[in-house]
């Protein structure tokens, strides 16, 4: 047995908790703009909240990193029932994550237009007048990565039935609540799908803890019943 084999179960099962805690609280406190606004309106709401923009970009970049390592925990826990699931399901997600951290300098520079009132006016017609491409490119995996990727995880938890069913359901579910929260205009419902995903990631670290180091090294995990005892995928 590896002897990081310890560190990585246990740094794999905080990230887990960690990583999509921070996305949601980044996301519940950063200023929500509706779907019809356009570049002055993207300017001026964030010239008007520079420092929850700026805490809110923090967490968030910090939370898609802390993914990264988690959702390789995630393709380790299923990867023995579900490998192909897992294997796609976690690649998209890991680009989506990716994506999303590129984006976070995006708010980045809007920041630094919005800084000063005056020049928001001629920077909003720049910004809509600018041949760059490569950022929709960008969004586009982040969106395809996050909705696309937790879709597949959630068939991979439900084949691999390493936890409740309800745990894939969840996952399969949550894309089409963010999609709706945006349609409607209500954060509520995003925070609540967020909320969502972190409940199923943190039910994954308890088992993820309870799991001896042979056996998650072995790609097991513990059992629903008999947590530290019998394993489910465990190899001999």
């Amino acid at each position: 047995m590896s002897p990081t084999a310890r560190f990585r179960r246990l740094a794999g099962a905080a990230c887990l908790v960690l990583g999509p805690a921070l996305v949601v609280v980044g996301f519940a406190i950063l200023p929500w703009q509706t779907s019809d606004g356009d570049a002055l309106d993207t300017l001026n709401l964030t010239g008007a909240n520079i420092t929850v923009t700026q805490i809110a970009d923090l967490l968030i970049f910090a939370g898609f990193l802390l993914l990264i390592p988690a959702l390789l925990a995630v393709m380790r826990a299923v990867g023995d029932r579900a490998p192909v699931l897992g294997l796609v399901g976690g690649t998209l997600s890991i680009a989506g994550a990716v994506a999303g951290m590129l984006l976070v300098v995006n708010d980045q520079i809007m920041i630094g237009l919005a800084h000063q009132t005056a020049l928001r006016p001629d920077a909003a017609a720049a910004l809509d007048a600018s041949p760059a491409w490569v950022i929709n490119v960008v969004l586009a995996v982040f969106l395809i990565g996050n909705f696309v990727g937790a879709v597949v995880l959630g068939a991979a938890f439900l084949r691999s039935r390493i936890l409740p069913a309800w745990t894939g359901v969840v996952l399969i579910a949550s894309p089409a609540l963010s999609i709706a929260a945006h349609i409607a205009d209500r954060r509520a419902i995003d925070v609540f799908s967020g909320l969502l995903q972190l409940a199923v990631f943190a039910l994954l670290a308890q088992r993820v803890l309870a799991t001896d180091d042979a056996t998650w090294e072995a790609g097991g995990l513990a059992g629903p019943a008999t947590l530290g005892g019998r394993a489910l995928g465990a190899t001999s």
